[in-house]
């Protein structure tokens, strides 16, 4: 619905342009509906172990688009006219349809192959006492001493003597 309502809203004449703003935000609603009942928590099936870095990257990616925009919209419109306001609505509306076409084609939300913890290259992986997986300590413990033991040394070197 989302998708097809800026083609409705821009074809729509004046008169009708409380119905258009009603069903802008109908869609509007309809979207943000979707979103968080879908896509909000795709990260989560397609890489559970890293769920919070994919929903970073996407969320970055949708972030961006609050920049693009604008600035698109005002290389669309410089005059304002209905014609150019036109071509922003249905490129709204191509974008979309594009995102649900690629989706369809290419899509899934089935859990990636390299997004397990049991992936047998991995040997810093270990059962916690609940049964998950969870990266070793050791591995991670073993790396900060190191660096605090060159900090240590390095401290020593800068110390005054007495």
């Amino acid at each position: 619905m989302a998708a097809l309502v800026p083609v409705i809203v821009v074809e729509a004449d004046c008169e009708w342009r409380w119905w258009a703003g009603a069903l802008i935000s109908m869609a509007e609603v309809g979207n943000c509906i979707a979103f968080v009942g879908g896509s909000f928590y795709l990260a989560v099936d397609l890489a559970p172990a890293f769920a919070a870095t994919l929903f970073g990257l996407s969320n970055f990616s949708m972030a961006i688009n609050g920049f693009i925009a604008p600035m698109a919209v005002a290389l669309l419109t410089p005059n304002g006219t209905r014609h150019e306001w036109r071509l922003v609505f249905w490129s709204a509306a191509a974008l979309n349809v594009l995102g649900i076409i690629i989706f369809i084609l290419w899509g899934s939300a089935e859990t990636l192959p390299w997004a397990t913890l049991d992936s047998p290259s991995s040997d810093c992986k270990r059962e916690n006492a609940t049964g998950q997986k969870t990266i070793d300590r050791k591995f991670t413990m073993k790396i900060h001493r190191k660096l605090k033991g060159k900090k240590r040394q390095n401290n020593d070197k800068n110390a005054p003597e007495q």
